[in-house]
């Protein structure tokens, strides 16, 4: 008889997400910043955070699958959500926060240029965000502030680098409460000590109907998985492992067809010719992009051509309407 573990209240802990819905401009760093140091860097953010509206919540700012599928899995399993912030740091879904534009995810993420120029690491600045006095504190002081609790952690290789220094300081009283969910190049960026704690999920995951998708919500949606199909939340870490591996068994790894590269005027021109066909939907359009026109475009960078297309619909819109 498989052991469960007792009725707690869980917790996921997920990602921010480039995409974020607000009417605000967002907070940004000049491009010319000229940070000499980390701490010069973290006071001018500092400085932009605090003249900053702050009226929505993190969960409503949000925006793409990997914040859905989180809130999905949250919802199941009556928890609470956490999210992992490379501008704000830790904030609960409730938390008011200000529309910002900081990241250390996809190629030329914001912060990675602003800390190259001050010569920081993404350890380093994780440290200065979550040590500010109204912060909700370290990701490892929530784990292990909550023994009672299972938490559930899902995040991608950049975002587990950026916290891998504070993951460290879990010892090992924790870790049979903790589950974490990364890609196989995330896993290998834990700490050693913490790396039994990651389930064993890799490309099989794309095989599930429900459950394929792209490499940036990967972490989620196979924490949405774990939840919904498996109920992997109830079991003792060993068990999961089980289970997890049983259920990936029968399948197989998707093999990544060939895609070529494509300028992005290419891609925009794609995308206005596909537009009505998918109602505009970013994410069926990519995976047109990427599933039938086999064309190479990461995440961030197709966010930005789609964003752009979208404009350029609602502007056609509104001068035939005013025509």
């Amino acid at each position: 008889m498989v052991r469960q573990l007792p009725d707690l209240r869980p917790i996921v802990v997920t990602n921010c997400t480039t995409r974020k819905r607000a009417t605000d401009p967002p907070v940004s760093l000049p491009a010319e910043l000229g940070c000499k140091s980390l701490p010069e860097l973290a006071a001018r953010w500092d400085a932009l955070l605090r003249d900053a509206q702050r009226r929505t919540t993190a969960g409503d700012l949000y925006v793409g699958r990997a914040i859905a599928e989180s809130k999905s899995a949250t919802r199941s399993l009556g928890g609470e959500l956490f999210i992992v912030s490379a501008g704000l740091g830790l904030v609960h879904e409730t938390d008011l926060v200000p529309n910002y534009n900081l990241t250390v995810g996809g190629r030329g993420g914001t912060l990675k240029g602003a800390l190259k120029a001050s010569g920081g690491r993404s350890t380093l600045w994780w440290t200065t965000l979550t040590s500010r006095p109204d912060s909700r504190g370290s990701l490892s002081n929530l784990v292990s502030a909550r023994t009672d609790s299972v938490v559930l952690i899902a995040l991608p290789a950049t975002y587990l680098e950026m916290v891998c220094d504070d993951l460290s300081t879990i010892d090992s009283d924790p870790t049979p409460m903790l589950r974490i969910f990364t890609s196989e190049s995330g896993r290998e960026r834990l700490p050693r000590h913490l790396r039994h704690c990651a389930l064993p999920y890799d490309e099989r995951l794309e095989s599930l109907d429900g459950y394929c998708g792209t490499r940036a919500e990967f972490p989620q949606r196979a924490l949405r998985h774990f939840v919904e199909v498996l109920g992997g939340h109830h079991l003792p870490l060993r068990q999961a492992h089980i289970v997890t591996t049983k259920a990936l068994a029968g399948l197989t790894k998707r093999t990544t067809p060939p895609r070529r590269k494509a300028t992005d005027a290419q891609i925009a021109s794609m995308l206005r010719e596909q537009w009505g066909s998918h109602s505009g939907r970013s994410a069926r359009l990519h995976r047109y992009l990427r599933d039938t026109a086999l064309i190479s475009c990461e995440q961030s960078r197709f966010q930005k051509l789609w964003r752009q297309v979208l404009t350029e619909k609602k502007m056609q819109e509104t001068n035939a309407y005013d025509a």
